[in-house]
């Protein structure tokens, strides 16, 4: 199922779109118990429900945002807490995660240069501010060397598009491979490989950077 993108504090937050209509409904209704018949009929149109997928959908909300944000009322309805605002906005923004880099030297002593380039990338496609993008807590329990999990990305953090590669030492310089992948069609919407020198390795993180942008936001 498409997830709805909701902008958090800190990263995106995720609900269905069942759960997000059902927010959207109350928020437009703030301050007023909504009848649990009205809701389905709104969030379930012509279609033939039971209360448990209402439940399941308040369930969510209140475990995305918090168990105070959906009020029951007793048999009456639902009701949404806080001051009357808009719901939270559903981001248009593709959203992209950067899983963990291969370490292809085999030297445990460059994991530490292999996370730190993968999550400069993160931080530099968050400053653009035009593609979502999750943080590495999210995108790095996924790895580059876990293709058969990729399928699981979209439904597990949300994610749309992917990043994954590999740094390898050759010599005095360092061999960095690259993939940016549709998770709906496995397919690659574009990859290269890049050799840089020392501090030639921030600008080659800058490149890619950009190229991870520039293909996204055109989409």
């Amino acid at each position: 199922l498409a997830m709805g993108t909701l902008r958090g504090v800190n990263e995106p937050l995720f609900l269905r779109p069942k759960a997000y209509a059902l927010l959207s409904h109350l928020a437009r209704n703030m301050g007023r118990v909504v009848p649990k018949a009205e809701l389905m009929d709104v969030v379930w149109p012509g279609v033939y429900v039971t209360e448990d997928s209402l439940t399941q959908s308040v369930r969510e909300i209140r475990k995305v945002l918090g168990e105070e944000m959906v009020r029951t009322v007793s048999k009456r309805g639902y009701m949404l807490a806080g001051e009357a605002e808009p719901p939270p906005e559903m981001s248009s923004q593709p959203i992209v995660a950067v899983v963990r880099f291969r370490n292809e030297s085999g030297n445990p002593a460059d994991e530490a240069m292999v996370d730190g380039f993968a999550e400069d990338l993160i931080n530099g496609v968050a400053r653009f501010g035009t593609v979502t993008v999750l943080a590495r807590n999210s995108s790095f329990s996924f790895s580059s060397f876990g293709r058969g999990e990729w399928p699981q990305i979209r439904a597990r953090i949300g994610a749309d598009y992917l990043v994954e590669g590999s740094l390898r030492r050759q010599g005095e310089h360092v061999v960095v491979a690259v993939s940016l992948v549709d998770i709906a069609t496995a397919s690659q919407l574009w990859g290269d490989r890049y050799q840089s020198q020392g501090a030639g390795l921030f600008a080659t993180g800058g490149e890619i950077v950009e190229q991870i942008v520039s293909r996204l936001v055109t989409r």
